[in-house]
Protein backbone atom coordinates (compact mmCIF):
# COMPACT_ATOMS: atom_id res chain seq x y z
CA UNK A 1 0.00 0.00 0.00
CA UNK A 2 1.10 3.34 -0.32
CA UNK A 3 1.87 5.69 2.14
CA UNK A 4 -0.65 8.57 3.60
CA UNK A 5 -1.92 10.77 1.55
CA UNK A 6 -0.77 9.61 -1.50
CA UNK A 7 -1.77 6.43 -4.23
CA UNK A 8 0.31 4.24 -5.88
CA UNK A 9 -0.45 2.38 -8.88
CA UNK A 10 -1.43 -0.62 -6.96
CA UNK A 11 -4.03 0.74 -4.85
CA UNK A 12 -5.21 2.20 -8.07
CA UNK A 13 -5.75 -0.94 -9.53
CA UNK A 14 -7.27 -2.40 -6.64
CA UNK A 15 -9.92 0.22 -6.21
CA UNK A 16 -10.68 -0.13 -10.23
CA UNK A 17 -11.25 -3.31 -10.14
CA UNK A 18 -13.33 -2.96 -6.93
CA UNK A 19 -15.42 -0.19 -8.42
CA UNK A 20 -15.82 -2.81 -11.28
CA UNK A 21 -16.93 -5.36 -9.59
CA UNK A 22 -19.84 -3.89 -7.62
CA UNK A 23 -21.14 -2.08 -10.43
CA UNK A 24 -22.45 -5.51 -11.73
CA UNK A 25 -24.74 -5.72 -8.92
CA UNK A 26 -25.96 -2.02 -8.90
CA UNK A 27 -26.37 -1.72 -12.06
CA UNK A 28 -28.17 -5.08 -12.25
CA UNK A 29 -30.45 -4.52 -9.11
CA UNK A 30 -31.05 -0.80 -11.30
CA UNK A 31 -31.99 -2.67 -14.16
CA UNK A 32 -34.91 -4.73 -12.56
CA UNK A 33 -36.04 -1.72 -10.50
CA UNK A 34 -37.01 -0.12 -14.70
CA UNK A 35 -38.21 -2.82 -15.51
CA UNK A 36 -40.16 -3.29 -12.60
CA UNK A 37 -41.83 0.32 -13.49
CA UNK A 38 -39.95 2.26 -10.73
CA UNK A 39 -39.24 5.87 -12.07
CA UNK A 40 -35.79 6.43 -13.35
CA UNK A 41 -35.26 9.37 -11.24
CA UNK A 42 -36.08 6.70 -7.94
CA UNK A 43 -34.24 3.80 -9.50
CA UNK A 44 -30.53 5.96 -10.21
CA UNK A 45 -29.88 6.56 -5.86
CA UNK A 46 -28.65 2.94 -6.46
CA UNK A 47 -25.93 4.19 -8.75
CA UNK A 48 -25.70 7.40 -6.72
CA UNK A 49 -25.34 5.14 -3.59
CA UNK A 50 -22.64 2.90 -5.90
CA UNK A 51 -21.02 6.20 -6.85
CA UNK A 52 -20.64 7.21 -3.26
CA UNK A 53 -19.37 3.83 -2.29
CA UNK A 54 -16.70 3.54 -4.90
CA UNK A 55 -15.57 7.68 -3.63
CA UNK A 56 -15.14 6.21 0.01
CA UNK A 57 -13.42 2.96 -1.40
CA UNK A 58 -10.54 5.96 -3.17
CA UNK A 59 -10.79 8.06 0.30
CA UNK A 60 -10.05 5.22 2.58
CA UNK A 61 -6.90 4.24 -0.03
CA UNK A 62 -5.63 7.70 0.42
CA UNK A 63 -5.79 8.37 3.75
CA UNK A 64 -4.88 5.32 4.66
CA UNK A 65 -1.02 5.19 6.04
CA UNK A 66 -0.29 1.77 4.37
CA UNK A 67 -0.07 -0.19 7.64
CA UNK A 68 -3.35 -1.24 7.68
CA UNK A 69 -4.89 -4.78 6.47
CA UNK A 70 -5.02 -5.36 2.39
Amino acid sequence: MSERFTLNQEDVKRWLKNTAIFFAPAFLVFLIAIQSGTPREEALYLVYLWLLNTAIDLTRKFISDGSGSK
